[in-house]
């Protein structure tokens, strides 16, 4: 029964460079890396969306069909730092 379920959908193994990354397949939370099992969808065009709050978001599209296995190992891109903050204003001495 289960090489007969397993034929009728499509798995994903969804591997990435940065631990505690969130996995969404088309827009749902599906884990957090590193994954500990595949994922199975439907068959067809799904998109694939890492996210990391110190890295730049990573996405892609993949088609799959049933009874295949699709592996993407995805490298996520640390953000760059932010621009430095602005100097302090001047103090004011008493008397000046």
């Amino acid at each position: 029964m289960y090489a007969g379920a397993r034929a009728k959908v499509g798995t994903l193994v969804v591997r990435t460079d940065v631990e505690g990354a969130l996995v969404f397949v088309d827009g749902t939370l599906r884990g957090m890396t590193p994954l500990p099992d595949p994922l199975f969808v439907e068959p067809g065009w799904h998109t694939i969306s890492v996210e990391h709050e110190e890295h730049d978001t990573t996405q892609m599209t993949v088609q799959i069909g049933a009874g295949s296995q699709i592996e993407n190992g995805l490298q996520l891109k640390r953000k760059s730092p932010g621009a430095p903050p602005p100097p302090a204003p001047p103090r004011c001495m008493p008397g000046t």
